[in-house]
């Protein structure tokens, strides 16, 4: 398929050979409609929470991702991913307790930078940087 594609270097030939850069290679693609990089085409969350009478609770939630990709030649993409994560709570009239557990199944995901409405885009700067591993935080609120 890139047999079809005219391509096209940033500069010149001569300015190549003189300062020793790299060719590198810009595909144009064939008209057509394509994803937008840096945006997943699917998207999903799911919470679910209770708390009893005597202020306990507990919550879930997961996250889904679609894969993405991250640059205009559609040559990177960032995989699809999940997290899935829980909180424990106790919550009085004047305090409230919780902690959290995020990504508890450890699941490793990325995040792509360089979107499609940053000007990183125009210059093609596709990345993606790995998430965390899992974690906790807690918090003891008091009000007054």
């Amino acid at each position: 398929m890139s047999a079809l594609l005219p391509q096209l270097t940033p500069y010149s030939v001569t300015v190549i050979a003189f300062y020793n850069l790299p060719a590198i290679q810009i595909i144009s693609l064939l008209p057509g409609i394509y994803p937008f990089i840096g945006f997943p085409k699917e998207y999903g969350n799911l919470m679910l929470a209770y708390k009893t009478d005597s202020g306990f609770g507990i919550s879930l939630w997961a996250i889904t991702q679609g894969g993405q990709f991250l640059s205009y030649d559609y040559s990177v993409r960032a995989p699809a991913w999940y997290t899935l994560n829980a909180s424990l709570f106790y919550v009085a009239k004047h305090w409230e307790a919780r902690i959290w557990f995020y990504n508890f199944t450890d699941n490793h995901y990325w995040i792509a930078g360089a979107p499609g409405f940053t000007p990183a885009r125009t210059a093609n700067l596709e990345y993606a940087a790995l998430q965390m591993p899992f974690w906790m935080q807690a918090m003891i609120r008091y009000s007054f």
